[in-house]
């Protein structure tokens, strides 16, 4: 919280989110995020994917034409961003440029448009030649505009500059859907919670062979760990370096329930959870005697020797991770209504209860 005051005081340029570092081989992907939807990450992703570099999101808390994000704006925005971000003051490109030199940044058709369009920058040889100073390079997506896929290829780069600027191809991304009609999607694909009623989704436990099962009844509740009810819950995200796809396997899923059910005694209750081919997201009741960081890099550890026991012997770990501290019991199911449903918009299980690598391993039902 006060991180985000020291920003909007302008004490801070910038905040980080989820990762305690930027990549020297920085990739970032401006925009408002209201909400963060499947269409942006997957123009991330296959920027990455081009470029070979490390991708962040960007959420400016100042615009060139709207008001400023307050406070309350700021957390709502972050409310479903469960990746790592970095929060700035820089509205334009240029300021971005100037405030993470040598970064390149990826962008929608539209963007790519309006970055060389004179009615938003009258100088615009000048500006471009501003970015080729700060080694700036536009990763630049098509999309569907007036009944057209258009891409880079459509747009008339001032000539000198067409090095700053590369396509990304069609068949590596293209999602022929609005901003609008993708978050319209979003809304209408969560479900409401069913894990209340339905034990579909408990598959925290696992039988001493590694396969997954269902709790016998239901996972212990947060009461008979806790005697108070004041112990903070975190909503957690951290990454594989590079977004590799290591963490879908059983015997990293055992790991995890196995950590997860050796802290229990000790007041560090890991609720719901989804572990996903890259990343994972859970849910953290965590006493004040305990220190989030170090709950987190031990589970890394836990799950770092059950890789390397598989012969994966690079760097596994993005670093850092993600935290948000949940204020009230609504944040809790909603989030978990939204996490639950990833592996169905990864394209991964047609349903949300087919993904094996998921469960609850301490009923939290209150924040």
């Amino acid at each position: 919280m006060e991180r985000y005051q020291e920003l909007i005081r302008g004490a801070a340029s910038h905040v980080l989110l989820g990762t305690d570092e930027l990549p020297a081989d920085l990739l970032i992907y401006p925009g408002s995020f209201n909400p963060l939807h499947v269409g942006h990450m997957h123009l991330l992703r296959s920027a990455e994917q081009l470029c070979g570099r490390h991708g962040l999101l960007e959420l400016s808390i100042k615009n060139v034409d709207k008001p400023e994000l307050g406070l309350d704006e700021i957390e709502r925005r972050l409310e479903f961003i469960f990746e790592p971000v970095i929060l700035t003051r820089a509205p334009t490109f240029i300021e971005k440029a100037e405030l993470f030199p040598g970064s390149w940044f990826a962008m929608g058709y539209d963007t790519a448009i309006r970055l060389i369009d004179p009615r938003y920058h009258p100088d615009v040889p000048a500006m471009l030649q501003k970015f080729q100073s700060l080694e700036t390079r536009f990763v630049v997506a098509g999309r569907l505009h007036n009944g057209l896929f258009q891409s880079l290829e459509n747009i008339q780069i001032p000539t000198g500059f067409e090095e700053l600027f590369i396509s990304v191809p069609e068949e590596l991304f293209r999602m022929d859907i609005s901003s609008t009609e993708l978050r319209k999607e979003v809304r209408l694909a969560e479900p409401t919670l069913q894990c209340e009623e339905d034990r579909s989704c408990s598959v925290g436990s696992m039988s001493r062979e590694g396969t997954p099962r269902k709790f016998k009844g239901t996972p212990p509740r947060l009461d008979r760990v806790f005697q108070q009810y004041d112990s903070p819950l975190y909503f957690i995200t951290f990454n594989t370096m590079h977004r590799r796809k290591l963490l879908h396997r059983r015997e990293i899923h055992q790991a995890f329930v196995a950590y997860g059910e050796r802290n229990v005694p000790d007041g560090r209750a890991i609720g719901r959870y989804v572990i996903m081919p890259d990343h994972i997201h859970l849910f953290v009741r965590i006493g004040e005697e305990s220190k989030l960081s170090d709950f987190i890099r031990l589970l890394k550890q836990a799950l770092t020797k059950e890789l390397r026991s598989l012969k994966i012997d690079d760097e596994i770990w993005q670093p850092g991770f993600f935290d948000r501290l949940l204020r009230h019991s609504d944040s809790y199911f909603e989030k978990w209504n939204y996490v639950y449903n990833n592996p169905v918009r990864a394209g991964l299980v047609d349903h949300a209860s087919e993904w094996p690598w998921q469960g609850e391993i301490v009923r939290i039902d209150r924040v």
